[in-house]
């Protein structure tokens, strides 16, 4: 084959520009630090590298949670160690009120110091970090919980019928006068209505004109409606200058705890029902149901009523396979399901409603520290109010702070004192028993968070010191390479000069 000098300048040409080319890579590896600027470099590096760099950036998330985490446990701890030494505080005064040579207004006086306590364990319940109430649960914007300060009178706990109706709208009206916390109990037997205060029935006298009983101590109560047998009400008279713990409302009402109306529809499939009944605070409102098939349509249906919105929500609540539905009011703990036409469902039931702010109030926050690892990090006002002692007895704070109120309030001082010094320090134990399980679960978490962080700080130190390998260059090596890539263009320049036979034009210089 005979070579011609087009050829051969062809060929320099290609050689030169590889050269070139790759004395460009070099230099730009070396301005960089790095092995590679683009896919097409290395494709499986910068895959890989990829992948490194979003697992480092999602370390660094979770560390951030995990550091909000300990900041927000440590908040809770400081909290809690508040309300521990607000309920020794408690303690010590009921040792001092149970002397049986304190009197009357010894025990006023420790009365007095016991309502700015309840006070200040509102305060605390309500003790907020970054912008959220440390106690609120899911419902973080708004305070857990508040106080009543007598005289006042508590909201009305509804108790409905054995044959699920509820009872007729009732009012308490006036201003209560009395000296300690009553209890009231409404109870409705077919035409006859009886009163209980604090546990022993009364005689209230009633208005020939309308359904209304004068209760004493400046109280009237009265029902409007038709009495509902078997229906009854609930309520709480608060003294002039005590003070009762409350669970708080997004409107600054009182959140009823009591016990809810509560009931579930399950396993709806292919259901023949044709209505339900609503009764949301003494209005009707009757849902046709006749077309749906399952929980995800009746929940429809109810989400989406115009006279609904904004009083009653419906959810779905899965239990492995099984479906079911909650249904809650928004507004007051006073809605159930009236009537309904099923028939066909493994549990009926015909009574509903649930709070859902005490719902909201008592869920979780859930905090991811690593891939697939969530923990639930905070304690809610209803894990110190609503608890159970050692041997499993149901409790609740605020009953117990009221029950202390009423017995140091009240003149039959042997029997209170019996009380103040037995069955008080007994439940007011059993708080301090509470808050210290909790505390020690909070300081677990911190620990849990602690080994945690300690853990991811770890795991991003190793991931980046791969990534280094994957995607940085080695200085000593690129130098060196860079020496001979710069050599050898070099070279291929002067080469250039033999390789490219002079022309006529040279001559003619």
């Amino acid at each position: 084959m005979r070579i011609t000098n087009t050829m051969m300048a062809d060929n320099f040409l290609n050689d030169m520009m590889n050269n070139l080319q790759n004395l460009q890579t070099l230099n730009m590896q070396m301005t960089s630090g790095k092995e590679i600027r683009r896919p097409s470099d290395d494709p499986f590096k910068v895959a890989r590298a990829m992948q490194l760099h979003t697992d480092i950036n999602s370390n660094k998330q979770y560390n951030d949670n995990i550091k909000d985490t300990i900041n927000w446990l440590e908040q809770t701890d400081t909290a809690l160690n508040q309300a521990g030494n607000q309920f020794q505080r408690v303690r010590e005064l009921l040792v001092s009120a149970g002397n049986a040579a304190y009197g009357s207004s010894e025990r006023k006086k420790i009365k007095d110091e016991m309502n700015e306590i309840i006070g200040q364990l509102s305060q605390t319940l309500n003790s907020a970090f970054d912008g959220k109430y440390l106690f609120s649960g899911t419902r973080g914007t708004t305070k857990p919980t508040t106080t009543i300060k007598g005289p006042a009178v508590t909201e009305m706990e509804l108790q409905i019928s054995p044959d699920g109706k509820l009872p007729a709208k009732a009012s308490v009206n006036g201003k209560y006068t009395g000296a300690e916390n009553m209890d009231f109990e409404v109870k409705v037997n077919g035409s006859n209505v009886t009163f209980e205060v604090n546990g022993k029935e009364i005689i209230a006298k009633k208005d020939p004109k309308d359904n209304s009983w004068d209760l004493g101590n400046g109280l009237t109560f009265q029902i409007d409606g038709e009495l509902v047998n078997g229906s009854g009400y609930k309520f709480t008279a608060v003294a002039n200058g005590n003070t009762q713990l409350i669970f708080n409302g997004k409107a600054g009402n009182e959140v009823n705890d009591a016990d809810p109306l509560t009931g579930k529809i399950s396993d709806i499939k292919d259901w023949n029902g044709k209505n339900i009944t609503f009764n949301v605070n003494g209005e009707e409102v009757k849902l046709e149901l006749k077309d749906v098939k399952d929980t995800n349509d009746i929940i429809e249906k109810i989400n989406s009523n115009e006279k609904l919105k904004g009083k009653i929500l419906a959810r779905e609540i899965k239990n492995g396979k099984e479906s079911s539905i909650e249904i809650f009011s928004l507004e007051e703990n006073k809605a159930f399901i009236k009537e309904t036409d099923i028939s066909d469902l493994k549990d009926e039931t015909k009574k509903f409603m649930g709070s859902f702010e005490l719902e909201t109030m008592d869920e979780r926050l859930v905090t991811e520290i690593s891939q697939g690892v969530n923990i639930e990090y905070n304690v809610t006002a209803t894990d110190i109010i609503k608890f159970n002692d050692e041997k499993g007895n149901a409790k609740n704070l605020k009953d117990i702070l009221e029950k202390i109120v009423k017995h140091l309030d009240s003149p039959d001082g042997s029997k209170d004192i019996k009380a103040i010094s037995n069955e008080d320090l007994d439940a007011i134990d059993a708080v301090v028993n509470n808050i210290l399980k909790i505390r020690s679960q909070v300081g677990a978490k911190q620990n849990r968070m602690e080994s945690a962080e300690d853990r991811n700080t770890e795991e991003n130190f190793n991931m980046t010191s791969i990534l280094s390998k994957t995607e940085d260059i080695d200085f000593t090596q690129k130098t060196m390479e860079l020496a001979v890539a710069s050599t050898v263009y070099t070279a291929s320049l002067q080469t250039s000069a033999r390789i490219i036979q002079p022309t006529l034009l040279d001559y003619l210089r």
